[in-house]
């Protein structure tokens, strides 16, 4: 499974979050099911992680502008810190190609 908690911790740091709601941030991505050198499958774990990313970083109110961007923010670090695990699965579910001369 993948975690999306690294960024999402660290936001939560930086906005001065309590610890224990810093726990409440982690989410756990299962792609078990998936066959990763599928591309549809690809774009479901994507969808997979996207969900995760906003569920742990939450939504603010309209009125809310700081916390629309601590959100976006949230979101956007939180992305960048499992875009390489995520990337590492699929590279390792896809076939390699040798070249030869």
């Amino acid at each position: 499974m993948l975690k999306i908690m690294l960024a999402a911790a660290l936001a939560a740091a930086a906005l001065g979050t309590p610890a224990s709601a810093q726990d409440d941030r982690t989410r756990r991505v299962s792609y078990a099911d998936l066959h990763l050198d599928r591309e549809g499958d690809v774009r479901t774990l994507d969808r997979r992680i996207g969900r995760a990313v906003r569920d742990a970083c939450g939504v603010a109110a309209d009125y809310d502008v700081r916390g629309k961007n601590e959100a976006r923010r949230c979101r956007a670090e939180t992305r960048a810190a499992v875009t390489a695990e995520r990337d590492r699965l699929v590279a390792a579910a896809r076939p390699t190609a040798v070249a030869a001369r």
